[in-house]
């Protein structure tokens, strides 16, 4: 429990001009009560027009500053969590990562797989349908990620596991409870964590495979127009071998934030855009992509036209990025690394504030480089282009005017190929880049070196044999993977965040929020607290007129026996006498005990009222409480009704990605398996 800090409260009752100093005082005073280690007089002279001095000692809290902070600040809803409440910015797999890395990892996933596939399969549908379902995932998507950066700040945690084991499992036991109960609770929790861990990389090691196995084959198109299975056996062997050394942490072991990893993804990106411009150049000119993804792809029955825009919009790294970029702006220590007022645009940019505005760019982006290709696609044109490369006539085929736009579509189609094969080939380092490792290898096994400065990691290692077998296999087992690997993105992206926002919101106990007040004095409860001798000038050196002098004691003075004989009590419950003695030389001056308000107070006397109980605890008659002021309250409720609105947007909105998307999705997904439709 951090402690409160003590105050020091000063009364100084003058009639005259002149006022004594702290400073002699303390140069006067006797051996007498025992005071604290850290004691120093704060001020040096005493206002004289001033009845009452409440004085903080800084010096005894310096050190726990840091600690007594309010997870609560004033601008709580925008501001970050205090250092204490940010434990997991510290773990080994959180590395600090810049806005424009982050932005790059929350962009590039959009210009993967699906992107590629939609001109092929979007034709089939007419685009009153597929334009609308693009714009409405593309605000899904940003919405899911809303979701996941709001349940992170609410629980306080910065990974995916961490948040669905939290809203899944049952919450961490009491000390009370008895041991049974603590057990069978951890072992939910194991559980459901070891559940969450494989499913993660279940589906991290399958979309690795897929993103091989068709970049191989796209890769295999390119180089020849004939395609053997031994051919493509050596060709995406050759690059399992060059995107072995891709993969972190053969680079350093910085995870989403290697430079190689950066590298290949910014390669992607640029890989994608050029196959963009490539792609709507063809259609223009009226001659479709090519066969570049049809049906022999093998993608599985549940990618559809509806299902590939969905995937099209598809994260899994929403919570890591953001606990990278929130662990960007800060040092190890917990403070901030951006603090000087010439840095404050940076800052701001590179706040966690921001990653709602990284999030929304990117959408945006995405869905700027997505949405025209639906419109070539089924354009007239386009759909003309497309029956004459699939079926060609050999007049067309053997045209050599090298004006002939037919003829430069031919020569782009083999570059289309390649862009797209090295589009999911250079995305696969940054989808095994968050892959968890195997859990059976011991810490001594998992990481070793080869060498003297290449590390290696066992787990990864064997994580990429099993990617590249499962990336030979033939197409119909292929077709498998492609299924489970669209139910787990678009589950993970649609359904998991709005489950785990219900159960968190609506079926667990809300979090306790602690709102820090200050003590406040009240000057009509009943002081009581043991005096020490109070120092007084001698006749000597004091001038005319009334004498004043204040000392700051110790919260805990130890108790002096009064006239009489007898101790004070340790309640705090005593009487003054009628009268008060008179003054007697400073080291035979007894300890004094007042009773009632400080009105009664004889003047020049400093005391520190500090009873058994705290002077601002509730259980105090006439103290202040926070709880019951009518102002905060009104303010209050004038802030919940503003609030009212965007609570009720936000649930509805929750509800329906959870009902009809994702119940709509899963009832879409079983008929199309069993054959209904």
């Amino acid at each position: 429990m951090t402690d409160i800090p003590r105050p020091h409260i000063l009364i100084s009752t003058t009639s005259g001009s002149s006022s004594s100093s702290l400073s002699d005082v303390e140069s006067q005073s006797p051996p007498g009560p025992r005071r604290p280690h850290n004691y120093s007089p704060i001020l040096s002279t005493l206002d004289s027009s001033s009845a009452l001095i409440l004085v903080h000692d800084d010096s005894d809290n310096e050190n726990d500053d840091e600690q007594s902070r309010s997870p609560i600040s004033e601008n709580s809803e925008d501001d970050e969590e205090e250092d204490s409440s940010e434990n997991y910015l510290t773990r080994p797999y959180v590395h600090p990562l810049s806005p424009s890395t982050v932005f790059l990892h929350l962009f590039s996933p959009y210009l993967k797989l699906g992107a590629i596939l939609l001109p092929a399969n979007s034709a089939r549908m007419p685009l009153k349908l597929t334009l609308p379902a693009l714009l409405v995932f593309a605000v899904l998507a940003a919405f899911a990620r809303q979701i996941w950066y709001m349940l992170s700040r609410y629980l306080r945690k910065g990974d995916l596991e961490d948040v669905l084991v939290d809203a899944l499992a049952f919450s961490k036991s009491n000390s009370s409870r008895s041991g049974s109960r603590r057990a069978r609770r951890e072992w939910a929790r194991g559980v459901v964590r070891t559940v969450v861990r494989g499913v993660l990389g279940v589906f991290r090691v399958l979309l690795a495979s897929v993103y091989l196995s068709l970049g191989s084959r796209l890769m295999r198109k390119t180089l020849s127009e004939t395609e053997t299975e031994t051919s493509l056996l050596i060709l995406l062997l050759i690059l399992a071998i060059v995107l072995y050394f891709l993969i972190p942490p053969f680079t350093g072991g910085k995870g989403l934030g290697s430079k190689r990893v950066v590298y290949a993804t910014w390669a992607s990106v640029v890989c994608y855009v050029l196959w963009f411009f490539s792609v709507v150049y063809v259609y223009v000119h009226g001659a479709g992509d090519g066969d570049n993804q049809d049906e022999g792809m093998g993608m599985g029955i549940l990618w559809q036209a509806i299902t590939i825009i969905a995937f099209t919009f598809t994260s899994s790294s929403t919570l890591t990025l953001y606990t990278c970029l929130k662990a960007g702006t800060r040092t190890r220590n917990g403070t901030t690394a951006l603090t000087s007022k010439s840095s404050s645009k940076l800052s701001r940019a590179c706040s966690p504030r921001s990653f709602k505005t990284l999030s929304i760019i990117s959408v945006s982006l995405a869905v700027c480089f997505t949405f025209p290709l639906l419109i070539i696609s089924n354009s007239g044109a386009g759909g003309q282009g497309n029956e004459t490369q699939r079926n060609p006539t050999p007049a067309l085929l053997q045209d050599p005017d090298p004006t002939d736009p037919t003829t430069i579509i031919h020569r782009l189609t083999p570059f289309i190929h390649a862009l797209s094969a090295l589009t999911l080939l250079l995305g696969i380092p940054s989808v095994m880049a968050t892959a968890p490792p195997v859990p059976p290898l011991p810490e001594r096994v998992r990481r070793s070196r080869v060498g003297s400065s290449i590390p290696i990691s066992f787990s990864k290692t064997i994580l990429w044999v099993v990617v590249v077998l499962l990336a030979v296999i033939p197409r119909k087992g292929a077709r498998v993977f492609g299924d489970i690997v669209i139910v787990c993105a678009l589950g993970g992206t649609y359904f998991v965040p709005a489950l785990v926002h219900i159960t968190t919101h609506f079926f667990k106990k809300p979090l306790s929020i602690i709102m820090p007040t200050l003590p406040t004095l009240n000057l009509n409860m009943t002081f009581s607290s043991v005096l020490p001798p109070v120092p007084l000038p001698s006749s000597s050196s004091a001038e005319p007129g009334p004498a004043s002098a204040s000392v700051a004691l110790p919260s805990s003075a130890e108790p002096v026996p009064s006239e009489s004989g007898s101790f004070p009590a340790s309640n705090g419950h005593l009487s003054s006498s009628a009268s008060a003695p008179a003054p007697l030389p400073l080291s035979q001056a007894p300890p004094q005990t007042l009773s009632g308000p400080p009105s009664s107070f004889p003047a020049s006397i400093s005391y520190t009222p500090w009873s058994s109980s705290p002077w601002w605890s509730d259980s105090s008659p006439s103290g202040l409480d926070s709880s019951s002021d009518p102002l905060l309250q009104r303010k209050e409720l004038m802030l919940q009704r503003a609030q009212f609105g965007r609570r009720v947007m936000w649930d509805v909105g929750v509800w329906v990605l959870l009902v009809p998307v994702g119940g709509g999705g899963v009832g879409w997904g079983v008929g199309r398996v069993v054959g209904a439709w």
